[in-house]
């Protein structure tokens, strides 16, 4: 056999001798990617299940335990997640995430221990904190990249009082955290920037919010803090608007810092200044696309010039980039209730087809068209939109009530009788159900259930006329 033939032959028993390696280390070492897929889905049970499988055919498999302490963590099995992680840092394969799990496992037991007055260890969060502080720190020594460890840190150390290094210790979570995880990331941004104001640094406090809008100027969870920050306390009101400015002024295109800046603007009862920035906001790229803002716009232009139709534009501007804003289709309804005060049902119509395009399952809006067929006799009408209401609001009494006048005028005494008795079985005080339904038992010759209806409004609106004097002739 010539010397290629040789190595050809020697490669071919070594991957022999792997594939019949392979499973035997396989069982001896179990693969944990299916319980870390678990775990992060939030199927804690499954999860544990499956690292306790691992712990006992590997103990000294340190992943095991770090997984099986994160679920019973997120089980709220807080005393189990320490005991098994005590155990863990203990043997000779602990690794860096064993000390931080088991950091994070003292956070929890110390804020439960805080939370509960009443609990025996009261008085002794200080010392289980410290033990977490220690555990995270010792996590971060032997591998400084654990976000989550620094994260974890900074959250004890704000509960030891010390914000200027919790705040460190944020920001450096913030810094390491992948750019997936995105929502973590920022929330770390801006806990350091609290911190940082608190403790007394305005300059660290501006970077750190600056760094988070850097990273992603879009998200609510920047502007929600600086308004936690600053909103809350009129004499902070312009350093929360300044700083807001300059993070404008370092990404024009961002459509969130002007859209709180309009809010402090409004917070300062400056309406010039804030009708101008929010019309700033939808002439960002960014903004155009802001249903929130073409909301507030619209009510702006109603309240201040009293343009109905323009305030409509833009609200159903506001519906189109987002069906699910609710602030706009409120107004709007504000606005069909208006129309129908002063007696223009086209425009109550049409607001509500406008808004039922956009929100077809919007229950209240079919409930409002049924009213409005009802109004006008058209019964067969009335009955297909009701049954729409009903479909996409099944526990509103109010709905059920107004389907049941329609069934009775429609002679279905049955399916208006259990509409009626559905819509007291969710509100008993229904003052329209009890009304109707009394006089619906009154009509087919039940006087004495129609009495119990009328004494039941009676006692519900002592002041209710027509209950008393329905009373009086029942008697």
């Amino acid at each position: 056999m010539n010397r290629t033939g040789s190595r050809c032959l020697l490669a071919a028993c070594a991957a022999a001798a792997l594939l019949l390696v392979s499973p035997l280390r396989a069982q001896t070492r179990p693969d944990l990617a299916g319980a870390d897929r678990l775990c992060e889905a939030g199927k804690y049970e499954e999860a544990l299940a499956a690292y306790q499988a691992a712990i006992a055919a590997a103990p000294d498999l340190a992943a095991a335990y770090s997984g099986a302490g994160k679920c019973l963590i997120g089980l709220n099995r807080v005393s189990e997640a320490v005991a098994l992680l005590e155990k863990a840092v203990k043997q000779p394969a602990a690794d860096a995430e064993n000390c931080a799990v088991l950091g994070q496992a003292y956070y929890w037991d110390a804020t439960r221990v805080m939370n509960d007055p009443d609990d025996p260890r009261a008085g002794y969060e200080p010392l289980i904190l410290a033990d977490a502080e220690t555990q995270l720190k010792r996590a971060i020594e032997r591998d400084s990249s654990l976000h989550v460890a620094h994260y974890y840190l900074g959250k004890v150390r704000v509960l030891l009082e010390r914000p200027a290094e919790a705040a460190a210790a944020f920001l450096e979570a913030a810094r390491l955290a992948p750019a997936k995880f995105r929502a973590y990331k920022l929330q770390a941004y801006c806990e350091g920037a609290e911190c940082l104001d608190q403790a007394g640094d305005p300059d660290g406090m501006r970077k750190a919010y600056a760094d988070a809008v850097a990273f992603d100027p879009t998200d609510r969870t920047i502007y929600e803090s600086i308004w936690k920050l600053f909103g809350a306390k009129k004499e902070r009101h312009a350093d929360g608007l300044a700083l807001l400015q300059a993070l404008a002024k370092s990404r024009p295109s961002a459509a969130m810092p002007l859209y709180y800046i309009a809010y402090f603007h409004g917070a300062m009862e400056q309406k010039k200044e804030a009708r101008q920035a929010f019309e700033k906001v939808i002439q960002t790229a960014e903004g155009k696309k802001f249903s929130a803002a073409w909301a507030r716009l619209g009510e702006i232009y109603f309240r201040e010039d009293g343009d109905e139709k323009k305030a409509e534009t833009f609200l159903l501007k506001a519906l189109d980039l987002n069906a699910a804003d609710v602030e706009a289709a409120a107004f709007l309804q504000f606005l069909a209730a208006r129309a129908k005060e002063r007696g223009d049902l086209g425009r109550f119509v049409a607001i509500q087809e406008a808004i039922l395009k956009r929100q077809p399952t919007n229950g209240q809006v079919w409930n409002n068209l049924a009213w409005y067929y009802h109004d006008r006799r058209q019964l067969a009408e009335a009955a297909k939109h009701y049954k729409k209401a009903l479909e996409y609001a099944p526990d509103d009494p109010v709905i059920k009530c107004g389907a049941a006048k329609v069934m009775n005028d429609l002679n279905r005494n049955q399916e208006a009788e259990q509409l009626w008795q559905d819509a007291l079985g969710i509100d008993p005080n229904n003052v329209d159900a009890l009304m109707n339904y009394g006089w619906f038992l009154k009509k087919h010759g039940r006087p004495k259930e129609a009495a119990e209806k009328f004494a039941k409004v009676v006692e519900v609106d002592p002041g209710n006329r027509r209950a008393r004097e329905e009373l009086e002739r029942l008697r």
